[in-house]
């Protein structure tokens, strides 16, 4: 609670999980995050990341609440495949998806593997630029393909240069039991 990560190479924060160790019940609340990949050489960008090596590692319960994320070169929040239960709620996010347009997002939904919870992103303010000003070049939400039981409701999604809400399908491959609600966009 109430960190500030900035000028990250690679992530702001991150929680990571693989094989055999589980990671479970990580919240991050009332932190600042901004300024990701900025300096030379940097990677992903991604301010807050939620990592696994593969679908089926299991990482669970993440929560990201009440925290300003900005200025993030690829995504907001990106909670991979590999997790379930995942819940951000009470977050401005803005400038994100700055490699271009439509190459990131405020906040991301991936597989949850073999779980069968996803995620829920409710009750967020996410776009534009700071003071609700200018615009974000990326997609506000973007829900995965093999991303299951999703909700998204109650959030505030503008001033974005590609996509409110993406729900994203490849082949055999697609999202199910989404449910996207109550949302201004």
């Amino acid at each position: 609670q109430y960190c500030t990560a900035q000028y990250g190479h690679h992530w702001g924060m991150a929680a990571s999980t693989a094989g055999a160790r589980k990671t479970q019940r990580v919240t991050f609340d009332h932190n600042t995050v901004r300024y990701v990949d900025e300096l030379p050489g940097g990677q992903n960008g991604h301010c807050i990341k939620f990592a696994a090596n593969n679908n089926t590692d299991g990482g669970t319960h993440a929560v990201v609440s009440n925290s300003t994320i900005h200025d993030c070169n690829y995504a907001g929040i990106q909670f991979s495949n590999g997790w379930a239960y995942g819940e951000f709620f009470g977050n401005r996010i803005y400038n994100y998806g700055l490699r271009g347009s439509g190459q990131g997002e405020g906040a991301r939904c991936g597989s949850s593997g073999s779980q069968e919870a996803g995620c829920s992103v409710h009750d967020n303010d996410i776009g534009g630029g700071p003071n609700g000003t200018g615009s974000s070049i990326g997609t506000s939400i973007y829900i995965q393909e093999d991303a299951r039981n999703v909700r998204v409701f109650n959030n505030k999604l503008h001033d974005n240069d590609w996509h409110g809400i993406y729900v994203f399908a490849v082949g055999n491959s697609y999202p199910s039991d989404t449910r996207i609600f109550n949302n201004v966009i």
